[in-house]
């Protein structure tokens, strides 16, 4: 099973009933039964200064969901890859001080593949990927940013955590005119 997924929304508004539509679009019923408390993948951050502020994209449980509590409102991408950038080094910290079985990785969201749910992704109902690459070495590559529609997240999340395919086999081709770090699917 793949890292939880981390979802952000910076959407200025959003409704419990979209985030339940998205909530069933990155369900894989093929491989998974849903019935245990570990089957949704995916987890959706609430605040930028606290990692542990979350909930789960689980259609059932959102209905709890209060968007005024969403510290993500209103974001760019740039101040969510610096939250993403800054709690991953604090992630890499903790990793060194700490014994390998002494903590488990699912304890911890995947901050180098993430999806951001932005104002345009709730009028076309898609979202942002925001991934950046890993070498041999531990050193993190700058992020990259590809819109993709919901239903293709969850393909794209497992193929990325799991190294099957690279983040250019999805989206080949930069695309100057979105701005830097833009990429598009050929």
């Amino acid at each position: 099973m793949p890292e939880r997924g981390l979802f952000i929304v910076t959407a200025k508004s959003v409704d419990v009933e979209f985030l339940k539509r998205l909530a069933l679009d990155l369900r894989d019923y093929e491989h998974y039964d849903y019935t245990g408390p570990d089957d949704d993948h995916f987890i959706l951050a609430l605040s930028p200064s606290d990692p542990d502020d979350f909930v789960d994209l689980d259609p059932s449980t959102l209905r709890d969901f209060n968007h005024d509590l969403n510290g993500f409102a209103g974001k760019s991408l740039q101040e969510v890859e610096a939250f993403a950038t800054h709690f991953q080094g604090l992630r890499d910290q903790a990793r060194e001080e700490q014994q390998e079985d002494q903590h488990d990785e699912d304890d911890y969201p995947n901050l180098c593949d993430l999806f951001v749910i932005d104002d345009q992704a709730v009028r076309d109902e898609d979202c942002v990927l925001l991934s950046r690459h890993v070498d041999e070495d531990g050193e993190y590559g700058e992020f990259r940013k590809a819109r993709l529609p919901r239903s293709m997240v969850m393909d794209i999340y497992t193929n990325l955590w799991i190294s099957n395919l690279d983040f250019e086999d999805f989206f080949p081709e930069q695309d100057e005119e979105l701005g830097p770090g833009w990429w598009t699917r050929a």
